[in-house]
């Protein structure tokens, strides 16, 4: 009986134990658990943090992209009123007789109610009171630094380098130089630095603004090795890497150069605003990219180019100011002067649908707007509209070498040339009002099916001169095969005033010039070589016997 209760005690542990293992498993799921609130709750934290950087930099891109240039300018006339259709009432249908009804006893009339007020109006609710903007938090930075956190930083004093300052590294990133100045001593690396992440490189940054900063003495001053979705605004990066000699302004023909304020590299769906680049080689640098929107900068006094697109595909320059872009070369057959292909703003290699809108292109700039090739075909399908330029010491506006070309709604005065012209098919040059050229108002070398029309042409030496040159095909070997002499082009309903000369065709055959409007021109045509097929209305052959009106082949008709 005492060996039966001793067996009994000892037995009684295991229930003891079971309870303490499971208490234990209790306590380590809940540290499980703990964990992966935390875990849970810091991943929220990245989150708003990337949200509230994306927001800041989306905001931007709607703002932008909500107003886009108008190329073709609107109609101000008032809409006529469309009369309103008044719905005729169908008729009735003719009830169907039923059969009375059996007479009921009189109901009693209800107890009448004492008349319902009509509800107090309530005034008009009000808009809600915009709310101002919340506050970003923003981490220091002191000194040159690698950002390679998500997050919002400020910059908190002037900054020194010799090379690369600050380098972003990752996404969702706002940098604000809350107008402090990053400077570098010898115009070699960045003053900031948007470069490709991860394992070898292949994360491409999104969602980075650079606001606020001013970045002189380096090679570029913001420089973006790739990104998407990005905005550099209200930035002064100017005084960088220059490639021509300070004193003189001295250089290469251009070519192609390096070195300026802004460049964009394989960048996609990001803007450039409201930036200051100015006294260096290029002013803002766009090169293989799409997408982009280059709005409301100062980009004047580089020595290439204000704005330069390089193989950049459907962006947009539009309402910059652009002047005194410039520089001197030795040229041509030995000459030494300046020009040397800078300009304002140029669109290159092959760069196609972009827009260009809207900008003033002012001072002594070589060219104003340049559709450029290097030894391969310009870009095609690109907008040239409603921009002021004036006083270049070339051409207002040249393109050679492309097709589908628009370049409509433009005032361009005082320079050598209003419209160049070279080896370009099926393009439109309309409703430009072109004054004072020294030059032609509109020249075409070698160019077949433009049309040219609603362009006012006053006080230039010529108005209109198409002509074919030869050439040296081997030079222009990127050409497709065809046949590039001037022919077939609609010069139709253009307003030719107080020029020397109003339209000179030289070896330019069957064009269409018709329904144009001709006052007070020297010469109203000047026809030279094989003009066989040209349809010339508008001549007045009573003029001809004076030698006034026309002459064929360099030499009065009498």
């Amino acid at each position: 009986m005492a060996q039966n209760k001793a067996r009994v005690r000892r037995s009684n542990p295991l229930p003891y134990l079971i309870v303490i293992e499971t208490a234990l498993l209790g306590i380590a799921a809940m540290g499980v658990f703990a964990l992966l609130v935390d875990q849970y709750d810091r991943a929220q934290s990245i989150v708003a943090e990337r949200t509230q950087v994306a927001q800041v930099t989306e905001e931007f891109i709607a703002l932008v992209s909500s107003t886009p240039p108008t190329a073709t300018p609107t109609d101000t006339r008032a809409p006529t009123a469309t009369s309103t259709r008044t719905n005729t009432p169908t008729p009735s249908a003719t009830p169907t007789p039923s059969l009375s009804p059996t007479p009921r006893p009189p109901t009693l009339s209800p107890t009448p109610r004492p008349p319902t007020l009509s509800p107090t109006p309530r005034p008009p609710t009000l808009p809600p009171t915009p709310r101002p903007p919340t506050s970003i938090p923003m981490d220091t930075l002191s000194q040159c630094d690698t950002i390679d956190g998500k997050g919002n930083y400020r910059l908190s004093s002037d900054l020194t380098a010799n090379g690369e300052c600050i380098k972003i590294a990752t996404s969702y990133v706002l940098l604000d130089c809350a107008g402090h100045s990053i400077r570098g001593t010898n115009f070699t690396g960045y003053g900031i630095a948007i470069h490709k992440y991860g394992l070898l490189g292949a994360e491409t940054p999104a969602y980075v603004e650079v606001r606020n900063c001013r970045v002189s003495n380096f090679s570029y001053g913001i420089y973006v090795e790739a990104g998407d979705r990005l905005v550099i605004r209200g930035n002064d990066s100017s005084n960088n890497y220059d490639d021509t000699d300070p004193g003189t302004r001295f250089g290469k023909f251009l070519g192609m150069t390096e070195g300026g304020g802004i460049r964009l590299n394989y960048t996609t769906n990001s803007q450039i605003l409201e930036n200051t680049t100015s006294h260096q080689a290029i002013g803002i640098d766009v090169r293989y990219s799409s997408g982009i929107i280059v709005r409301g900068n100062t980009a004047s006094d580089n020595s290439a180019w204000g704005i330069n697109f390089l193989r950049t595909q459907n962006s947009e320059a539009s309402g910059n100011t652009t002047t005194d872009n410039v520089r001197k070369c030795t040229w041509g057959a030995g000459t030494v002067g300046f020009g040397c292909d800078a300009g304002g703003i140029v669109v290159q290699d092959g760069s196609s649908g972009n827009t260009v809108s809207n900008n003033s292109v002012t001072g002594r700039n070589g060219n104003g707007i340049f559709i450029k090739a290097h030894a391969l075909p310009c870009g095609n399908n690109n907008s040239i509209v409603g921009n002021t330029i004036s006083s270049v010491l070339y051409n207002a506006v040249e393109f050679g070498f492309c097709s589908g070309n628009k370049i409509n709604n433009n005032q361009l005065s005082n320079g050598l040339d209003g419209v160049w012209l070279g080896f370009g098919h099926d393009n439109e040059i309309k409703n430009n009002t072109i004054t004072g050229m020294r030059n032609h108002g509109i020249i075409s070398s070698n160019s077949r099916n433009n049309t040219v029309s609603g362009n006012q042409i006053i006080s230039s030496n010529e108005g209109l001169f198409f002509y074919s040159e030869d050439y040296d095909r081997g030079a222009f070997s990127f050409l497709p095969p065809g046949d590039y002499r001037s022919y077939g082009n609609c010069l139709c309903g253009n307003t030719f005033q107080s020029n020397t000369v109003a339209v000179h065709l030289m070896d330019s055959t069957s064009n269409q010039v018709t329904n144009n409007v001709f006052q007070n021109n020297g010469r109203t045509f000047l026809v030279q070589g094989n003009g066989d097929g040209n349809n010339l209305q508008g001549l007045d052959w009573r003029d001809t016997l004076w030698g006034q009106s026309v002459a064929v082949l360099g030499f009065p008709m009498h």
